[in-house]
């Protein structure tokens, strides 16, 4: 099957943000439809989902017999990537290199310890975010640019974890640094560090020989941007 052009991915990754698409769905294995629905890959169909699937953007990597329903993901890596790239400048803007926001950039602080640039990183992308027409509800906005960035950063991140000791919003692993993301809106970045410490997430990590660090992170929904940011380092 083949893939779509380049210039007709935009208007499909276009129509995703207006929708208030999950972008989680693409990768944690919650993304289901039905044969019928396959089969309406019409241009003018407003679920984009049909038309990803036709053009090869999405596959099925397992049916749910339960609900009667294929589970779609990306084919392959390459094909994740690349998507997601093309996804992420539409709720941020511009994220090229330069820009300040880019993933190569981000990856390079987060593997030399500059948490000062991994901060600005982060105000720059929700420094980016505009202003919705359509009065689309931050945390839509909000969730989707930290799961594709953390998802774009590839190996290092893996989000929403569980381990025995409880939730991690986002765990970040170098070979020298470890790095736990708890992520609040419209509260204290001193309570995301305090949840990180009543939920022991830590603790699976204790005899780890990484420099460990909980980071603590606050967004404002009214300003659209982070307002908050506590590091403690162990």
């Amino acid at each position: 099957m083949a893939l779509c052009s380049r210039h007709s991915t935009p208007v499909r990754v276009k129509r995703l943000k207006e929708m208030n698409f999950d972008t989680r769905k693409f990768t944690n294995g919650t993304l289901f439809a039905t044969k019928r629905m396959l089969k309406d890959y019409r241009d003018d169909n407003p679920d984009p989902v049909p038309l990803l699937y036709q053009t090869g953007y999405l596959t099925i990597a397992d049916v749910d017999a339960e609900k009667g329903a294929y589970i779609l993901s990306f084919p392959n890596e390459e094909v994740k990537y690349g998507f997601l790239e093309s996804l992420l400048p539409m709720y941020v803007g511009n994220v090229g290199a330069g820009s300040g926001k880019d993933i190569l950039t981000l990856s390079k602080y987060v593997e030399s310890e500059e948490l000062d640039s991994i901060r600005s990183v982060f105000e720059a992308l929700f420094g980016g975010v505009p202003c919705p027409t359509n009065e689309a509800p931050f945390e839509h906005d909000f969730q989707s640019v930290l799961t594709i960035t953390f998802t774009l950063l590839g190996q290092y991140a893996q989000c929403e974890t569980q381990p025995n000791t409880g939730r991690i919003d986002c765990l970040i692993e170098t070979k020298r640094f470890l790095y736990l993301f708890e992520f609040k809106r419209d509260d204290s970045a001193e309570a995301a560090l305090r949840q990180i410490e009543e939920m022991h997430d830590a603790l699976t990590y204790a005899a780890d020989k990484r420099i460990l660090y909980k980071i603590g992170v606050s967004f404002d929904s009214k300003t659209r941007r982070l307002a908050d940011w506590k590091v403690k380092k162990e």
